[in-house]
């Protein structure tokens, strides 16, 4: 392994790497993959079959010694391979590996984050040179029902968020990006019951009835909507967006703020940060972590590892 330090004082590691494609990604996950398999040489490129696959692969690569995996898929994609390495995240282990987030899934969000002026151009220099930085890892502890720990890298979504999931899932995969997360958002915003939901942080207790809650490291959620304006992929907390119905009147008006970072001025939406709450509510309700559906929740504790395993960036800007 080599490596040199970069004028801004990041370091530029040249490391043993691997890349994997998710097959269940976006279908753009493919067609990046057969690009990769071109030019990546001599760095190995699979296409995994299935999604099992993947998680051993991944799981294999980390025990083999490979630093860097690179990652093609969107933020679900990301989010099957923390925690499948969720062992060594635990017991602070992933430090000296490096993801590098290759986009190609439906809504790939994650990537905004690391890559604000458009995915690199050579990815062959990137692998060689990009500057890997430690990132947070957000978990939520379900307490109630079915106690489990479940990593999440960009988001964590509440109640009608994992309806929009579901949606999501639904429509047609030539529908794009941005539309499949929009249309079912605005469809359950008018038909989702709002869930009784406790929010208890050091600070205060939030008694609310949530139509939406939003626990984000990284800033971009559904498509693009920047719903975490103030959140760090690296600063031990999350940034918290708890949404009450708004007004059917509203609605249309407010729709910009979604995605230019101004949620927090809409009446009804409460935001803050923090390192640790803890969510109760005395009906089971949905969430999903990165995309993916988690079950249902009635008691869990969220919470931050700082710097918990590192992301190769083109630059680092959060």
């Amino acid at each position: 392994m080599s490596s040199t330090v970069s004028s801004s004082g990041h370091e530029s590691v040249r490391k043993k790497a691997t890349v994997f494609c998710n097959p269940h990604s976006g279908g753009a996950s493919q067609k990046t993959f057969a690009h990769l398999k071109k030019i990546l040489t001599p760095i190995p490129v699979h296409l995994t079959a299935t999604t099992d696959e993947f998680r051993t692969h991944i799981q294999a690569s980390a025990k083999a010694g490979f630093e860097l995996i690179g990652i093609v898929g969107g933020d679900g994609s990301l989010h099957l391979a923390v925690n499948c390495l969720a062992e060594l995240i635990f017991n602070q282990q992933a430090k000296k590996l490096t993801l590098a987030v290759i986009p190609g899934g439906t809504g790939s969000d994650y990537s905004r984050n690391i890559y604000p002026q458009g995915v690199p151009k050579d990815w062959n220099l990137f692998f060689q040179q990009g500057q890997d930085r430690l990132v947070d890892i957000g978990v939520i502890d379900i307490i109630e029902p079915n106690p489990r720990k479940i990593l999440f890298i960009n988001a964590l979504g509440l109640c009608l968020n994992a309806e929009v999931v579901k949606g999501k899932n639904s429509l047609p995969k030539f529908f794009p990006s941005r539309l499949r997360y929009l249309l079912p958002t605005l469809s359950q915003i008018v038909s989702f019951k709002p869930v009784s939901m406790e929010v208890t942080t050091e600070e205060e207790k939030i008694s609310l009835k949530l139509l939406s809650g939003i626990v984000s490291k990284g800033q971009f959620a559904g498509g693009g909507m920047k719903v975490g304006p103030h959140a760090s992929l690296c600063d031990g907390q999350c940034e918290v967006t708890l949404v009450e119905r708004p007004p059917i009147s509203t609605v249309a008006a407010n729709l910009p703020k979604l995605y230019n970072g101004n949620l927090g001025e809409v009446p009804g939406i409460h935001q803050f940060k923090s390192a640790h709450f803890t969510l109760e509510s005395p009906e089971p309700f949905e969430a999903e972590a990165d995309g993916d559906l988690i079950g249902l929740i009635k008691k869990a504790h969220i919470s931050v590892i700082p710097e918990a395993i590192m992301v190769r960036f083109l630059s680092f800007t959060h």
